[in-house]
């Protein structure tokens, strides 16, 4: 215990000297160059320290999975040592000592183990058994006094290690959301060709390498590398939990989550500072250079500057994704460990089995009170039904017999065990020609917006406000739709795995909230003036609904992930799943249009430049777009997931709510 507390206070000064330098350096960084418009000139402690980061986070990688190749490997050598123990005793070795309920390796005739995402399986074959095993003998024995001195046991087809009552490697049964895992991987590739796009822009831009160090490309080629590998460590080892080197491990995922939340603030003064002082170029060469600069354009270059002012709210996305589920695997592999040595402090103290609180006399009391209070509160408007799928027998409330469907008629059904009554073809229709709407309204916005035609340009900013009110209406009523007809359902509340995507969801909601604050106060101020134009009217009524809009679907979401079917009949008619559906293809029209739409349309307004100041709005626009651009992109995420777990009947046997 004494070590366990050294170690958890050096991991916690690890993490605060990490963000305390991460924060402060870039933003130095960015003054210095902003000042004296010689970024060349400076210092490298910048571009060091995120090299130092980046080959730390590729230390880390190769450390995880070194760890993962060479457990696996030994898990392999241990199912054969037990397979081929049935064929030939081996002479057991003076230092092990095997435990005392599996003193012998148990006859196995078949095994079947999960190892990563793969299976091995291995039966002896019956000529090799009539064969003289004294050279595999001799290595396993050797293997055996050399790598297997812990004591080991197989206990229901799985090897565990006995001095801490787990296993090497254990996978959890869930793992990480698929969604994440995909956007971790869609964004990874995003971040990967901004990477490009900047090793790009310094090539072939010559008059354009004063704005950049001599550290600049070693750094952006580590970073790619970096990417890539996490990028695959994510989506592979998802489920992964290490209960060895608890500290190292500790230390790998926490230097791994720090890194990307690092990169995060990164990314964000790197587009403040390219507000700031555009073109630095300007200062370090003479006017006969830039006469021959404006004479000759390359095009790929201009293509990588525009590509890279559009990719880094994606680079942000990916920062916060991955260095999320960095830290959740971290918070697993240690959960592991910490209640490992819970179980075996309990188990040292020695309680009785009167005292201990999972016991099984105090679990049937407790489920013969439960069953007690059951029977006393049925009622009559509850009847029997079978389950032919499942082979159960449930108790169905009679009185979910109807359902209302998306136009808000209802809709009386019988209660028969027959295929889901909600059918959200209609829904699914109306967001599909809510989406095609949103792109050719999105086409039009671009077309006018690339116009030097202040006229045309006002016409972007009608196209853009008039499409995000339409959008924001429909996806407001289909909330509170949603919030009416999904609280029928039982509350059965919300286990920790789950409830991180929910605390990821609150980061993004924050900054969705704040945002609109800002651009709501000078709006509505703007608004009450006697010159002021229809613009401000319009974008006090698109902040109005962007902020109720959100408030109703975060509420939405933070209740229906705790909430399920009360009965058999309830599963059947799933009320609100058809307005989730709406309200998912509702979010991913709105993440396209903020992706390719807001920072454009709102740097584009005088109004709010002129309220907060040319560089205050910038600093404004660079740390909060990104959030608002995450935040609905994880709000389908989350619908995605409850609309494919919320609605669906269990084996276990449903209890009906009196409600």
């Amino acid at each position: 215990m004494k070590h366990q507390s050294l170690f958890q206070h050096f991991l916690y000064l690890f993490v605060l000297t990490q963000l305390a330098i991460t924060i402060v350096l870039p933003i130095c960084d960015a003054f210095f160059s902003i000042i004296h418009k010689a970024p060349h000139d400076h210092k490298y402690y910048r571009e060091v320290w995120l090299i130092l980061q980046y080959l730390g986070g590729i230390l880390s990688l190769a450390y995880l999975q070194m760890m993962i190749i060479v457990y696996e490997v030994r898990t392999k050598r241990l199912y054969i040592y037990a397979s081929m123990k049935r064929t030939r005793s081996l002479p057991e070795s003076p230092e092990i000592k095997h435990s005392s309920d599996a003193a012998t390796f148990q006859e196995i005739d078949d095994i079947d183990v999960a190892i990563g995402d793969s299976y091995l399986r291995y039966k002896p074959n019956a000529d090799m058994q009539n064969h003289n095993f004294g050279l595999f003998n001799r290595i396993i024995r050797c293997i055996d006094e050399t790598c297997f001195q812990k004591t080991c046991f197989v206990n229901h087809s799985r090897w565990k290690n006995t001095n801490k009552g787990m296993a090497y490697l254990s996978w959890h049964p869930q793992g990480l959301n698929l969604y994440m895992r995909l956007g971790a991987v869609g964004f990874g590739f995003g971040v990967m060709i901004y990477d490009g796009f900047n090793l790009l822009s310094y090539l072939q831009n010559e008059m354009n390498r004063g704005c950049f160090s001599h550290a600049y490309i070693p750094k952006t080629i580590i970073h790619f590398v970096f990417v890539l590998w996490q990028t695959y460590f994510v989506f592979k080892y998802h489920r992964l939990v290490i209960n060895v080197s608890s500290f190292v491990v500790s230390l790998a995922f926490t230097h791994l989550a720090i890194v990307n939340f690092g990169q995060w603030l990164k990314v964000i003064v790197a587009e403040v500072q390219a507000d700031f002082s555009p073109n630095c170029l300007v200062s370090n060469v003479s006017s006969q250079q830039i006469d021959e600069y404006k004479s000759y354009t390359d095009i790929l270059a201009l293509f990588s500057t525009y590509t890279r002012k559009a990719l880094y709210p994606i680079t942000v996305q990916y920062s916060i994704i991955v260095g999320m589920l960095f830290f959740k695997m971290l918070y697993r592999t240690r959960n592991s460990l910490m209640s490992s040595t819970k179980r075996n402090i309990f188990r040292a103290s020695g309680p009785s089995a009167e005292h201990e609180p999972n016991s099984e006399k105090n679990a049937t009391s407790s489920d013969s009170l439960e069953s007690k209070k059951e029977m006393s509160k049925k009622s009559k408007n509850v009847s029997s039904l079978y389950d032919q799928e499942l082979g159960v027998s449930y108790e169905v409330c009679e009185k979910h017999s109807e359902y209302t469907t998306m136009c808000g008629r209802k809709v009386y059904v019988p209660i028969m065990p027959t295929d889901a009554i909600d059918k959200p073809q209609n829904s699914l229709f109306a967001g599909l020609v809510l989406f095609i709407a949103s792109c050719v309204a999105l086409v039009i916005f671009i077309y006018y917006i690339r116009s030097q035609k202040k006229y045309d340009q006002m016409k972007a900013m009608h196209v853009y406000q008039y499409s995000k009110i339409m959008v924001l209406t429909l996806a407001l009523f289909a909330a509170i739709g949603a919030i009416r007809q999904t609280s029928k359902l039982h509350y059965r509340g919300l286990n920790e795995e789950d409830s991180f995507e929910y605390n990821l969801l609150s980061i993004g909601f924050t900054g969705n909230f704040i945002y609109y604050l800002f651009l709501l106060v000078p709006a509505f101020e703007d608004s009450f003036t006697p010159n002021h134009s229809d613009v401000a009217e319009l974008y006090v009524a698109k902040c109005f609904l962007e902020i109720f809009q959100s408030l109703c679907q975060f509420f939405l979401l933070v209740e229906v992930a705790r909430r399920g079917p009360c009965c058999l009949q309830q599963s059947r008619i799933k009320p609100g799943r058809s307005l989730v559906i709406f309200l998912l293809i509702s979010n991913l029209t709105l993440w396209l249009m903020n992706t390719v739409e807001v920072r454009r349309a709102d740097l584009a307004q005088s109004l709010h430049q002129g309220y907060f100041g040319v560089n205050g709005w910038n600093i404004i626009t660079c740390c909060l777009i990104p959030l608002i651009i995450f935040y609905r992109f994880h709000s389908t995420v989350c619908l995605a997931d409850i609309w494919c777990r919320c609605f669906i009947k269990t084996k276990h046997k449903y209890k009906c709510s009196s409600s």
